[in-house]
């Protein structure tokens, strides 16, 4: 298994976003709750 950057920062801010990364699952980029969501963050 190779180990990018990425994957060490999931690693220690958030060991759920780095499962959906090891797995290839992205979030819903077109969803209107989603573009709702992006200034809050």
């Amino acid at each position: 298994m190779r180990v990018t950057g990425n994957m060490v920062n999931y690693f220690f801010v958030c060991k759920r976003k780095l499962w959906l990364f090891q797995h290839q699952i992205g979030f819903e980029q077109t969803s209107e709750r989603v573009q709702l969501g992006k200034p809050i963050r």
